[in-house]
């Protein structure tokens, strides 16, 4: 009887350890989806950086490449007229080719904030990276660095020109702000901050809940097994014991066979832990429904997303997510959220009327 109760206990205790370990590895991989998905933010809040950044590219281009300069003095007087009307633009410097097609002079540079410390003086060569070819490129045709830059706390990005005044040619190195990509990255970095700390409380939460469990199941089966001490002292004793047919029946089963009660606690601890994850589930879902009531549109967000990680048809989460998007006027996000509602509920009227409402209001936002 002693050998059959260890055994029991060591397989439900291993069993509760599978469990926390499959959560922990659950969670892991979420945790890395969650960095993979800021990933792809910030390299879509980067492009749309360089996409926004088009127009004004051209624009300059446009300016020196139909205008003609007589002396240098006149370029670099009009230049810094010209750039100086756009309030992104924080500097620029203009190179010029050396004997050495390696290197590059700096021939002007100049802040358009005042107070901004230059990367070059004026008279100074400089060799650049091969890996970028910039300024190289910058002498034939315009190019935008797509690397991020930070100097003294101001976020920038460079964009290079070609330009010429008389028979020289040159190229002019813009540093423009990128200061509206530095506020998206950063709200970027502090949802996704969240949502790892909603998803590690979670974890924790059902943790907590089969270790639960596993002791509920513990404390059962101590108590079966004391119970069944007890019948076999009084049988040893002589005793004669009263037991209804069921009892009987589970002492012989037993005795027959502790395969099939190894079979069966497994089987009811899947049954449990099935129930417990759905009910669980039900109540996050509730609790971020309360949250959406009460506008607290980040921390349910928090709970749809980890819900959708768990359950990925989950309807419910996709549209409710996308009525926190459309409440926050993210107009798109909320599109995608709805639709994705709809492809797991095409029936549903209520997110087609939905998908229209907002499809209005998008389009009326950018009218």
């Amino acid at each position: 009887m002693k050998i059959i109760k260890s055994g029991s206990v060591r397989l439900i205790a291993v069993l509760a350890l599978i469990n926390c370990l499959c959560i922990a590895l659950t969670g892991f991989f979420a945790a890395e989806m969650i960095t993979k998905k800021q990933t792809a933010e910030d390299h879509n809040n980067l492009k749309e950086l360089i996409d926004r950044n088009e127009p004004r590219t051209k624009l300059i281009f446009s300016f020196y490449n139909t205008k003609v300069f007589s002396s240098e003095k006149e370029f670099f007087k009009e230049s810094a007229e010209f750039l100086g009307a756009d309030e992104d633009v924080l500097s620029f410097s203009v190179f010029t080719k050396t004997a050495d097609e390696n290197y590059y002079k700096v021939i002007k540079a100049s802040s358009m904030t005042g107070d901004r410390k230059l990367p070059f003086a004026e008279g100074m060569q400089i060799m650049e990276s091969s890996e970028t070819n910039y300024l190289k490129k910058g002498l034939y045709e315009t190019a935008i660095d797509d690397k991020i830059y930070s100097e003294d706390g101001t976020r920038f990005f460079n964009i290079y020109i070609p330009a010429k005044f008389g028979k020289k040619e040159c190229v002019i190195q813009l540093s423009v702000s990128a200061e509206e990509y530095a506020a998206n990255s950063a709200n970027i970095e502090k949802e996704t901050a969240s949502l790892k700390k909603t998803l590690m409380v979670f974890i924790i939460m059902l943790c907590i809940i089969f270790t639960f469990l596993t002791f509920v199941q513990l404390e059962q089966m101590r108590a079966f097994y004391k119970r069944m001490s007890g019948v076999a002292h009084s049988a040893a004793q002589g005793s004669d014991l009263v037991m209804n047919p069921s009892a009987d029946s589970d002492i012989s089963e037993l005795a027959l066979s502790f395969n099939s009660l190894v079979g069966e606690i497994k089987e009811k601890e899947k049954i449990i832990e099935e129930l417990s994850s759905k009910d669980f589930l039900s109540d996050i879902f509730k609790f971020g429904v309360n949250l959406l009531k009460e506008n607290r549109f980040d921390d349910a967000s928090n709970i749809f997303s980890s819900l959708i990680m768990l359950k990925p048809d989950g309807f419910g989460s996709y549209f409710n997510l996308g009525v926190i998007f459309a409440k926050k006027k993210k107009y798109s996000e909320s599109l995608e959220m709805f639709k994705k509602a709809l492809e797991i509920n095409p029936e549903h009227d209520m997110t087609k009327s939905y998908i229209s409402k907002t499809e209005r209001l998008k389009q009326s936002e950018k009218s």
